[in-house]
């Protein structure tokens, strides 16, 4: 589902927050990744919660199978369940070994994979050995909630719906026990994390986190931005009656695509003249993701009450070519 289509229809989706955004859904059965636009299984080893399988631990033709069950059995209403995929970083399908920023080994890029991105960014979880190969404690699954049963066990990896394209009889897997990503065996048994692209309609009762007012570059009515500029992004987080715009988090601030963090640099101010204080900050524009022909942008993060909130506004790119965008 377009990013604008779940903004517009934001009124219409629970949320629960989570640090990087992870929403609970459908009373937390499932918990929807906001940053990826998919939504989890709350419970990570479903498979043997619900009976279906004694320990949840599947061949990967076991675990298609299983996929196809919870959808013909429309688990949450869902009819599009499956299991995690890859990104990667080369596009290769083979991944090259390292302890850092790679799609194989250690430190995976988050870019790589759904569940490198849910491990190292969402979970802040921190892999056995460290950038320069040296052992680091602690590891693997070091935190609670929103997610419950997940495999710790270094044996066992969950599975992507990926083939390790050298070998078709291997898919890629990530183990959750020391954060390394790689291939393993198909008929190897492993837990399935069940996964679906897109959100979970709204479930009465639940929360909504709050949806502010975003001003990107204040003094231009357009919101022209040149993709490839290097100078400081300015954009207004407006406040509501609802909302102290005043009291945001700065450390958890993260604009665009890229997840951009601001420079540091803020002011609290009234803006509008609504009489509500409102939060104005730069980012570092070659860390946003904007690109050329991209029409919105958005920002999310929390008050220092815990408070989420999401923000998004129209832009137009411009020094853009069918070749992309100039110099």
């Amino acid at each position: 589902m377009h990013r604008a289509l779940l903004l517009i229809a934001a009124l219409l989706l629970t949320a629960t927050s989570r640090a990087e955004f992870l929403f609970e859904r459908a009373g937390g059965a499932a918990v929807y990744d906001w940053h990826q636009d998919i939504t989890w299984m709350q419970d990570a080893n479903y498979a043997a919660t619900s009976g279906y399988d004694v320990d949840g631990l599947l061949r990967y033709e076991e675990a298609l199978v299983y996929i196809d069950y919870l959808n013909a059995s429309q688990f949450l209403g869902i009819t599009s369940w499956r299991m995690p995929v890859m990104n990667y970083v080369t596009n290769d399908g083979k991944g090259t070994f390292g302890y850092c920023g790679t799609d194989k080994g250690h430190n995976v890029d988050p870019a790589s994979g759904e569940l490198a991105f849910l491990y190292y960014e969402h979970l802040k979880l921190q892999s056995k050995f460290d950038c320069n190969g040296q052992p680091q404690t602690p590891h693997g699954v070091t935190y609670s909630g929103p997610f419950i049963n997940i495999n710790n066990v270094e044996t066992q990896a969950y599975s992507y719906s990926t083939d390790y394209s050298p070998d078709p009889s291997r898919a890629w897997a990530l183990h959750f026990e020391y954060g390394g990503q790689h291939a393993d065996g198909k008929l190897s048994p492993s837990p399935v994390w069940p996964v679906f692209s897109g959100d979970l309609l709204y479930q009465p009762g639940d929360a909504l986190p709050a949806y502010i007012g975003l001003d990107v570059l204040p003094w231009n009515v357009a919101n022209e931005i040149d993709p490839a500029s290097e100078a400081p992004l300015p954009v207004a987080m407006m406040g509501t009656a609802s909302f102290d715009a005043g009291q945001i988090d700065l450390g958890t601030v993260r604009f665009g695509a890229g997840k951009a963090m601001t420079t540091g640099n803020y002011q609290i101010g009234d803006r509008n003249g609504d009489s509500y204080p409102d939060l104005a900050v730069f980012f570092p524009q070659q860390d946003t993701g904007i690109a050329c022909g991209d029409t919105e942008v958005s920002v999310y993060g929390e008050s220092y009450t815990g408070e989420t909130f999401i923000a998004t506004d129209s832009i137009t790119t411009v020094e853009c070519d069918t070749g992309g965008c100039h110099p």
